[in-house]
């Protein structure tokens, strides 16, 4: 993808590849979740072309739905909380709509799993430092 930063049509046919390889390969993605989300949904969620951001929260969407929320939760609550990340521009908008996207398709196959993230989800999302 950091190759193709600066070509829209690159850039959108290879996450157009990688939302058809999350599509093949399911649940089996897990183990690079979080490459994705830091390398590609955050960067890519709140891009200026429309056709970016909408492909880029449909991944989101499609890791909510096969990446269990028992693992994916404290992952993307962990980002959001790091210092490192803090940094980047726009990171905090970019990770909670990302974050958003994940809940809303992870109630399809995990619902059961949220409620031990309630109470954390809650805290972070109304802490000072977002408000």
């Amino acid at each position: 993808m950091e190759e193709f930063s600066l070509k829209t049509n690159l850039k959108e046919k290879s996450l157009c590849q990688l939302y058809n390889v999350l599509l093949c390969v399911e649940i089996d993605i897990k183990p690079h979740t979080e490459k994705i989300l830091r390398q590609v949904v955050y960067k890519n969620v709140l891009d200026e072309e429309p056709v970016i951001a909408s492909r880029t929260l449909k991944i989101a969407e499609l890791l909510g739905l096969y990446v269990p929320t028992d693992y994916i939760l404290p992952m993307c609550t962990s980002h959001l909380t790091d210092s490192e990340s803090k940094q980047v521009p726009r990171f905090v908008s970019s990770c909670l709509t990302a974050l958003s996207s994940v809940i809303t398709n992870a109630s399809v196959r995990f619902g059961n799993q949220f409620e031990s993230h309630i109470d954390k989800l809650i805290n972070l999302i109304i802490s000072s430092d977002y408000l």
